[in-house]
């Protein structure tokens, strides 16, 4: 057996891409808690903005579909005659 030959092998039984994943799953992971009483306060008020923004776009769409309904419904009764 040649040495291209053990490497198309190597490749086409799946030694090549197990050995890529383990490399990649042995590189640490990120760390994600704050550091700092500071980056604490500011995580925590972008999560409470991100709520607030939330609610706001919740009642934004809420009152489009409250004049989407009522458009609607004036050319429903235009078009029956009863308005």
């Amino acid at each position: 057996m040649t040495a291209s030959h053990h490497d198309r092998e190597s490749i086409r039984d799946g030694t090549v891409l197990r050995q890529i994943i383990g490399e990649r799953s042995e590189a640490k992971s990120v760390d994600v808690q704050p550091a700092s009483v500071y980056e604490a306060i500011t995580r925590q008020m972008v999560i409470d903005l991100t709520a607030e923004i939330h609610s706001v776009r919740t009642r934004i769409d809420s009152l489009f579909s409250v004049v989407v309904g009522a458009i609607l419904l004036d050319l429903l009764l235009r078009l029956a005659g009863l308005s």
